[in-house]
């Protein structure tokens, strides 16, 4: 398990007015809950209090087992729920946890070392909103993207783009722009997430907009070019690359989103994973994005995003079946490409 030894990363820009979890003296062990989670997961509550004691350390002194047992018993009531009042008139009631409130989810079990059953735990769509009001170092953004791409779209296609491209290209273009929009205090986690698609989008497909216009103008500049012609060529090359990652087709949403399902998790456990534990709005998330990527960018470019892309998705299997069945009871017909 990597530890990263930078506790002021751990300081989230979440506060407890944008958030019912964050209220009282539990607020620090959440945020140690979730920043481990998002860095390792899927993983036990053991795994997530050894994660946390050790990034406290700053250091790689070992681990107590008392401690991470103590830690352990902590974090375990804080996400499946605990009965906490012991006396007034609400003795006995009982604190709903963060897989309740909807920020972390049971993933199943497995025998460990001591040859037990224990539970692993991994981020929901809303867990993931709150690890992103971390402001990771360039350091940790593919373990982060990697860690989450098993349930999540988003992190899949950022932890693709990030092959051709680089950490710190990621951070700039779609990390930072929502961190942005979490310090300014405009995304309730307690609220409809849906409701805040339009400005997470609308801002990464500006930021990359500002960029492509700052390529362009280095690029037309001759004294410019030639001072910076390692630099912009490389920009160019990463801008690209992440464009030819990016599918949007006008108005074939619901075709769109079985087919990105299945480009990014093609084998059956991988989808099977997915679908269990992911969230219905979580397509619709990166759609708005890759369609505010695709009109950022052919903006800046002084054109009009074309409604067919020149990148397109391979027709998902249900509609492909569904033509086969069509076809061969209507009769052959053209194929419509999307």
């Amino acid at each position: 398990m990597i530890c990263y030894h930078q506790k002021s990363v751990m300081n989230n820009a979440f506060t407890r007015d944008n958030s019912l979890i964050l209220s009282g003296r539990k607020a620090s062990n959440v945020r140690s809950i979730i920043y481990s989670l998002s860095l390792s997961s899927p993983c036990t509550t053991r795994d997530i209090a050894k994660f946390s004691l050790q990034n406290e350390r700053m250091s790689n002194a070992p681990i107590k087992n008392n401690e991470s047992r103590i830690r352990e018993q902590i974090y375990y009531k804080l996400i499946t729920g605990r009965m906490d009042k012991k006396s007034g008139r609400k003795k006995g009631e009982r604190y709903p946890g963060l897989i309740e409130n909807g920020y972390v989810v049971d993933t199943g079990k497995i025998i460990n070392e001591k040859n037990k059953l224990v539970t692993k735990f991994t981020l929901t769509f809303r867990g993931l909103f709150f690890a992103l009001g971390f402001n990771f170092d360039v350091s940790m953004i593919e373990s982060f993207l990697q860690n989450n791409s098993k349930n999540n779209l988003l992190c899949a296609y950022l932890n693709l783009a990030l092959k051709n491209t680089s950490p710190k290209f990621i951070q700039d273009i779609f990390l930072h722009p929502i961190y942005s929009i979490i310090v300014n205090n405009k995304i309730l986690l307690d609220g409809d997430l849906g409701f805040y698609f339009v400005n997470v989008s609308q801002i990464i497909g500006s930021t990359l907009h500002e960029r492509v216009i700052q390529i362009n103008k280095k690029y037309f500049d001759a004294n410019d070019y030639e001072k910076h012609m390692k630099e912009i060529n490389s920009l160019i090359d990463v801008t690209e690359s992440l464009m030819s990652k990016t599918f949007y087709n006008v108005g074939e949403f619901n075709s769109w989103d079985e087919s990105i399902i299945e480009h990014f998790y093609k084998s059956e456990s991988e989808w099977n994973f997915y679908k269990k534990f992911s969230d219905d709005r979580d397509s619709r998330l990166l759609y708005e994005i890759m369609k505010s990527i695709i009109n950022g960018y052919y903006f800046a470019m002084g054109s009009e995003a074309p409604t067919k892309p020149k990148n397109r998705l391979s027709l998902a299997k249900g509609l492909r079946e569904h033509r086969r069945r069509k076809n061969t009871t209507f009769g052959s017909k053209k194929p419509i490409v999307f």
